[in-house]
C-alpha cells in the first residue's frame, strides 16, 4: 500500500474484524494516512467505538530526513497508541500539552506530551462512570 490513505477506509477495514463489547482493535499500520481537514494524522479512532489505528511513517525520524532513533520512535508509538485507545474509551482531546490526550499536530507535540492522562481527564472519566466507580479515590 503506497501513498497516503483515507483514515476512514482504514478504520472501516479494521472494523470488519469484528470487535465487540468486550474487545477493541488497535491497528498499528506502516502506512501514511490523512483525515478530513488534515494532510496527515498520527492515528485515529472511532470515538467511543471499538476501532483505532496508529500510523507509523510520520512517527519515524527518517520520514523527515533525520537520523533514525528507535527508542524515540517507540516512545512516540506508545503515546499515540494510548491516545487513540483513550478515544475508544471515551476520552476527548485535552488542552493540557503534557496529557497523552493532547491533540498533536507535529512530532514536537508528540515528544512533549507524557504517556499518562491529566488530572482533569482522569476526573472527567471517573465522573462519567458514576458515583460507585471503584477508582474514585485514585484520581
Amino acid at each position: 500500500m503506497n501513498g497516503i490513505h483515507s483514515r476512514f477506509k482504514i478504520l472501516e477495514w479494521l472494523n470488519k474484524f469484528g470487535p465487540n463489547k468486550a474487545t477493541s482493535i488497535l491497528g498499528i499500520l506502516d502506512i501514511d494516512a490523512y483525515s478530513d481537514g488534515f494532510d496527515f494524522v498520527f492515528g485515529e479512532a472511532f470515538y467511543r467505538g471499538r476501532v483505532a489505528a496508529v500510523y507509523l511513517p510520520r512517527l519515524r525520524q527518517e520520514f523527515y530526513g533525520i537520523k533514525p532513533n528507535t527508542s524515540l520512535f517507540y516512545q512516540r508509538l506508545v503515546k499515540e497508541a494510548i491516545h487513540e485507545l483513550g478515544h475508544v474509551f471515551g476520552f476527548d482531546h485535552c488542552k493540557n500539552s503534557q496529557c497523552v490526550m493532547y491533540f498533536s499536530t507535529s512530532l514536537l507535540d508528540v515528544d512533549a506530551k507524557g504517556r499518562s492522562f491529566s488530572y482533569a481527564c482522569r476526573k472527567k472519566y471517573l465522573n462519567s462512570r458514576g458515583p460507585n466507580c471503584a477508582l474514585e479515590n485514585q484520581v
